[in-house]
């Protein structure tokens, strides 16, 4: 089905794009830190996020292969994922109570980062109580999931934040 794979790992600085059926790899430049966190290519395949070990991340388009890099965040990416139409990916950080997003928008045939400068902080997940349940919810993103529509997002917490075990 697919005509790419992309292959990274924790201990190596470089992402290497798989032709598949020619069983050939390329490798792409090295994007800092230490090695290379998550990667998700958008739905279409137009884009690949690519995050380090580091607070670095790129996100690369996929017609010629070049990309914009963000350094701006506090620590390293640990989750990713993008809506079903491609035009925005969300991703949480290590340590941080809160996700960030990217939204593209189309300029000519390629969709482009809309205020690449900086990413925005698009929920806020500190830590809540419900007193009507006596229950406190939000901390840290361990994991994330979109669905289809682009109308749920599944937020996993990490398992010290309060009221993980009641997701």
């Amino acid at each position: 089905r697919g005509k790419y794979l992309a292959s990274s790992s924790p201990v190596d600085r470089t992402t290497m794009i798989w032709e598949v059926c020619r069983d050939a790899a390329t490798p792409l430049s090295r994007l800092g830190g230490a090695g290379i966190g998550p990667i998700r290519w958008s739905p279409s395949g137009a884009h690949l996020f690519a995050s380090t070990s580091s607070n670095l991340f790129r996100v690369w388009e996929t017609l010629n292969w070049t990309s914009e890099k963000w350094s701006n965040m506090s620590n390293r990416c640990n989750s990713v994922c993008w809506s079903s139409d491609g035009e925005v990916v969300v991703f949480s950080v290590l340590g941080e109570a809160c996700l960030y997003c990217l939204q593209f928008r189309r300029s000519g045939k390629e969709k482009v980062a809309v205020g690449s400068t900086a990413c925005i902080k698009c929920l806020d997940l500190t830590p809540h109580t419900f007193h009507s349940q006596n229950e406190t919810i939000g901390g840290a993103v361990q994991s994330l999931a979109w669905d289809p529509t682009n109308r749920r997002l599944a937020i996993i917490l990490t398992a010290d934040s309060p009221g993980s075990e009641l997701v």
